[in-house]
């Protein structure tokens, strides 16, 4: 018992330093905005990912280097991390915030009887989280594994990464989410950390977060608050079974990332700064050193991009192009840090490369294969045990009348989740895997990619057509000018209350 609460204290302490570096990251980002916006806190879903994605990149800077990494890496973090969580305390204190408000404040804004369901359910999770160790098995052959080995070896050039023959599967896998994993075994001072489950509570909890946020732009409070429960309600949120949250695969934490760097482009197209910019490609960036899927997600976004532009030709300006340096400069870097790494590290000889398959010849025998795939999105999409019915629902709600024509970022958000559901239709479709095994492995965890950004669409058709209760001049920020840049977290109360 000794040992399970020592664990969890301790994944707890690593969670929170990274927390509070995030927290100080998205203070920075927001430097540009008015003193109403800065006086409020970043949420909690900022703070976290934004964490996450720093403390993942940072680390792998010294792999990229010379292929190795010392405990004295995550010893720099981990003290960065204190010192960042008790300079936001003493901010707190200096300011009069301490103890006043919560990170979660979206639960406050439930009935009484949503607000008992969502906090029951999570204290079962933390407690399952807690009390068991990684179930799926990605979880633990793929990234487990490795942060295990970059814990205890200290390098990618070991027989344990060189041997593609070894357990170790898939040895070139992205590191970022092995990395955060070892800097929590680092804390505790060993590879058997109980409460390493707590990371994989806390995705879906700042993607809750995150999205009840934006929410909050064009409908009520209490909206965004039931249309986030619902959205943790989803069984993949918070459930252990193979590729859901709570079984330590990297889909939701990709999902929670690829959310966080739509939404920052989407605040990029209504008021440029450099801040925005950089905050988007920081978590784009991560998301690509979490799973390969967030390259073809980055693509996405730049075709989303692309295509509002072609849609909204007064969009593009000057200054949007010229503050887009930073975040281009910043995906450069990350793209090359990834590389560097990618390069030491032999690819596993049994899941052949998806750029082979993109072969003329090959792709000409695959006549039959866009209706097998379209099939069994058919019957994955009403599968209750996995969505509940929120697919439905997504679908349904585009046919609903809209009362407002739709805003650039709207169309960002629909062009980019098109152009990311259809590449990764296309990449099942020219798999050079066995077709059956791709899609009952594989699919659901594709969805679960688009999932989050889905839902933000339906939540936002729904109080574009009045569904909400308040339209609240509907993304009204695409009309306010230029020189009035938006907070990161779009809980704008001096906005309400101007209302």
């Amino acid at each position: 018992m000794i040992a399970l609460l020592g664990g969890v204290a301790s994944a707890i302490l690593c969670l929170a330093s990274i927390s509070g570096i995030g927290y100080q990251l998205a203070r920075l980002l927001r430097a540009g905005e008015s003193s109403e916006a800065r006086a409020a806190r970043p949420g909690f879903g900022w703070a976290f990912l934004l964490g996450s994605a720093a403390v993942g990149l940072v680390l792998q800077i010294p792999l990229a280097i010379d292929g190795r990494i010392t405990h004295r890496s995550f010893a720099v973090v981990g003290m960065v991390g204190m010192a960042a969580v008790g300079w936001t305390i003493v901010g707190w204190w200096r300011s009069g915030l301490l103890g006043k408000g919560a990170w979660f404040d979206w639960l406050s804004d439930l009935p009484m009887l949503g607000r008992l369901l969502a906090l029951v359910s999570i204290a079962a999770a933390f407690v399952y989280c807690c009390r068991t160790d990684l179930t799926g098995y990605d979880a633990r052959t793929i990234y487990a594994l490795k942060a295990r080995v970059l814990y205890d070896t200290g390098t990618i050039r070991g027989e344990d990464f060189q041997d593609i023959h070894r357990v170790h599967f898939n040895p070139a896998y992205p590191l970022l989410l092995p990395l955060v994993e070892a800097q929590i075994y680092w804390t505790h001072g060993s590879y058997v950390a109980p409460g390493l489950k707590l990371l994989f509570l806390l995705f879906p909890l700042a993607l809750a977060s995150l999205y009840a946020g934006e929410l909050r732009r064009f409908g009520t409070r209490g909206f965004a608050a039931m249309a986030a429960l619902l959205l943790l309600s989803t069984p993949l949120f918070l459930e252990c079974f193979e590729g859901a949250a709570l079984s330590g695969s990297a889909d939701l934490p990709l999902a929670a990332l690829i959310l966080g760097g739509v939404l920052e482009l989407s605040r990029w197209i209504r008021r440029p700064g450099w801040q925005p910019a950089l905050c988007a490609a920081l978590l784009l960036g991560a998301a690509a050193a979490t799973k390969s899927e967030g390259m073809l997600w980055t693509a996405a976004c730049a075709a989303g991009l692309a295509g509002t532009w072609l849609l909204r030709p007064s969009w593009p300006s000057g200054r949007r192009l010229a503050t887009a340096v930073a975040g281009m400069v910043t995906l450069v870097v990350v793209a090359v840090v990834r590389d560097r790494i990618s390069r030491q590290v032999p690819d596993s000889p049994y899941y052949p490369s998806y750029w082979a398959a993109l072969d003329w010849r090959w792709i000409m025998q695959l006549a039959d294969r866009p209706a097998v795939v379209f099939r069994y999105a058919a019957v994955e999409l009403v599968r209750t045990r996995t969505w509940n019915l929120m697919w439905p629902c997504v679908i349904g709600s585009l046919v609903l009348l809209r009362r407002s024509r739709l805003p650039a970022s709207v169309w960002f958000w629909r062009l980019t989740a098109l152009a990311g559901i259809g590449a990764s239709i296309f990449a099942l479709v020219i798999t050079p895997l066995h077709l059956e095994y791709e899609l009952r492995t594989s699919f659901s965890r594709l969805l679960l990619h688009a999932f989050p950004l889905a839902a933000l669409i339906m939540a936002e058709q729904m109080a574009a057509s009045g569904w909400s209760g308040q339209l609240a001049q509907t993304m009204r920020a695409d009309q306010e000018p230029e020189g009035q840049p938006e907070a990161m977290q779009p809980d704008a109360e001096p906005r309400a209350k101007a209302a």
